[in-house]
């Protein structure tokens, strides 16, 4: 008999905890994420980091990303941290401008002195293709100086070249 008592009290113990979980788990404030809802409940970017040739992060930079099949630009690139040296180059917000396939991007961050620039290939990920995703490419870019350009020299007033003496009469 003490085996019968001690095997209906786990029994009850048991049935009494399923039943606990069971009244939490309706009770719970926050409902579980459909299956299939990733494409609303995240949004992906692409980001790349710009640095010196010293490695100092390029901080300062204006960031232009286009498409390589015809130059349309990405209304999303900009900073992605202020002061980190990363910038976003593309978010699902312009999944639009990525084929299914994947597309190449040229990007090119400038700033007074130097420039980085490079080409990546963007494609999608997720269920149905909903987020964007770096498929090919660097992670960072390294600014290079640009050729220093020559300012005019200073012009001196021009001097009328030396002219033959006229004879009178006009006839020459």
């Amino acid at each position: 008999m003490p085996h019968l008592r001690r095997s209906a009290a786990v029994a009850i113990t048991l049935a009494l905890a399923a039943a606990r979980m069971d009244a939490q788990h309706r009770t719970a404030t926050v409902p579980p994420t459909p299956v299939g809802d990733e494409c609303s409940r995240f949004i992906y970017t692409v980001e790349i980091t710009v640095r010196h040739p010293d490695g100092r992060p390029v901080t300062d930079g204006t960031i232009t990303v286009t498409r390589a099949r015809d130059g349309r630009r990405v209304p999303t690139a900009g900073p992605a941290a202020i002061g980190s040296g990363e910038y976003q180059i593309i978010a699902d917000d312009d999944l639009a401008l990525v084929d299914a396939a994947g597309e190449t991007f040229r990007v090119r961050v400038e700033r007074p002195g130097s420039v980085a620039a490079g080409d990546l290939r963007i494609g999608r990920a997720g269920p149905g293709g909903c987020h964007v995703k770096k498929l090919a490419g660097p992670d960072t870019l390294v600014a290079r100086p640009t050729p220093a350009t020559r300012t005019p020299a200073a012009r001196t007033p021009a001097t009328p070249a030396p002219t033959a003496p006229r004879r009178p009469g006009g006839a020459d």
